[in-house]
Order: structure tokens, then C-alpha cells, then sequence
């Protein structure tokens, strides 16, 4: 673990928690408490941008499709399947809207998908990640596991 100073890099920190919430994300107390940390950096970081980086206009943006990565891996983790599929295929869906795009949402609702048994789903879910972000590893190894492949 990272110990960072109390004060600044608060996207490194940012990145570094949610890094934390993906490796432990069949763990609901610490996805809970990765996830609080995350809100609480993601408001202090659009809090900081007029002042810190005023021509910046992706970040909170992005920080906010992550955080609510989490808030889905969160129910997830709770057993709460349905909702937590339903939350991963809305942040997938709003990624995508957004004018770059990188695809990580898709992945996540693919990988939940297929541990859940849903290989059909998980597909569809892989190669829109993969629309996305082309050639991708984790995508392309997530889509051979749904499809046999």
C-alpha cells in the first residue's frame, strides 16, 4: 500500500482507491469503504479544479462514471445481483455517450456477467468494451471465456 500525503495528488489517490475497490471487489467492506473514499476525493478534486485546473473538462465527468463503477461493484459485492448488473449496464451506457471513450464500465458488466453464469450476456457486454477500445487484453480474454473461444 501507498501511504500518500494527507494533502494533494488527490487524482493519484483517487485512481489508487479505486484500484483498491476493483482488486477487492467481492469484498463488500472494504468495496463500502473504497467507495466512500472515492466520493469523498471525487468532491474535494471538483472542488479543487477551478482553481488548480481551470481549462480542465473531463475529469469530474470521468471520476463520476468511476464512482459509480463502484456504487454498482458495491451491490454486487452485497449480493444484490440484479441491481448491481443494472447499475453496471447504466454507467456502461452513459460511458459510452461521453466523447472519449475507453470502455472499462462494458468490461466490468462482462466479467460480473460471466462469473454469474451469464456467458450469452458477458459476449455482448465484452465486445461492446470492445467497440470501444479495440484489441483491448482484457476485453478480447473476457470475450474468448464467454464464448468458448
Amino acid at each position: 500500500a501507498v501511504d500518500w500525503p494527507e494533502e494533494g495528488y488527490l487524482k493519484a489517490r483517487f485512481d489508487m482507491v479505486y484500484a483498491r475497490l476493483l482488486q477487492s471487489r467481492d469484498d463488500v467492506e472494504t468495496v463500502a469503504s473504497a467507495l466512500a473514499e472515492m466520493k469523498q476525493l471525487h468532491e474535494q478534486i471538483v472542488a479543487a479544479i477551478p482553481t488548480e485546473r481551470p481549462d480542465e473538462t473531463e475529469l469530474p465527468a470521468w471520476n463520476a462514471r468511476i464512482v459509480a463503477q463502484g456504487m454498482a461493484l458495491h451491490l454486487l459485492a452485497s449480493g444484490d445481483s440484479e441491481n448491481g448488473l443494472t447499475a453496471l449496464r447504466e454507467a456502461a451506457e452513459e460511458e459510452a455517450a461521453m466523447p472519449v471513450v475507453f470502455g472499462p464500465s462494458a468490461e466490468l458488466l462482462g466479467e460480473e456477467l460471466l462469473k454469474l453464469g451469464r456467458a450469452d450476456e458477458a459476449a455482448e457486454a465484452f465486445r461492446a468494451a470492445l467497440t470501444f477500445a479495440p484489441n483491448r487484453k482484457l476485453s478480447n480474454e473476457g470475450l474468448a471465456a464467454a464464448t468458448g473461444g
